[in-house]
């Protein structure tokens, strides 16, 4: 990320935005994957805005991949980095394999409901119909991605929330 980009993130106080959201969490090393998250998530969204669609998807599917155990390699963009850290902090935090499975996918579906439907339509110059704006909305400011992290801000109760998640998964599909 260049100094300009920086600068324009610094202003925008955009680290302040996960403690803020995040408020319950006092123990910082729950807060910092959140906030890692948060940054990314934004980061990647800037970075790829009017990238051709070809390169984002490209991107997004080796988002997928790191955040589900790949590991980024030292030639990639350094969000990528990011997100190994970001999983193996979710992971000495006890968040279980599903879960980051969901943050994956929620990610995916950030970029590919929201990021890739609005690129279209900036490149193009054209405005969709309402329905489908409001629907490329709800994706594309990244808060049902983020959404995900929520329940990190449970703090020590969040091992025992996940404990009662898998219970309650594997007696619904027996």
């Amino acid at each position: 990320m260049g100094s300009e980009s920086v600068k324009r993130y610094i202003n925008q106080n955009i680290i302040k935005v996960a403690p803020y959201m995040s408020a319950t969490t006092t123990n910082a090393d729950l807060l910092i994957p959140i906030c890692r998250f948060l940054l990314y998530e934004t980061y990647f969204a800037d970075y790829v805005e009017i990238m051709p669609l070809e390169e984002v998807a490209t991107l997004r599917d080796r988002a997928f991949e790191v955040m589900t155990g790949d590991s980024a390699r030292p030639d990639e963009i350094g969000m990528f980095r990011q997100m190994e850290i970001a999983r193996k902090e979710w992971i000495a935090n006890g968040m279980p394999q599903f879960w980051i499975e969901r943050m994956a996918k929620g990610f995916w579906e950030f970029i590919t409901y929201g990021i890739m439907e609005e690129t279209h339509f900036k490149l193009t110059q054209t405005y969709p119909t309402l329905a489908r704006y409001l629907l490329i909305r709800s994706h594309s400011i990244g808060q049902l991605a983020y959404g995900n992290m929520i329940i990190r801000h449970l703090g020590p109760h969040s091992r025992n929330i996940f404990t009662s998640i898998r219970q309650f998964k594997g007696q619904h599909l027996q």
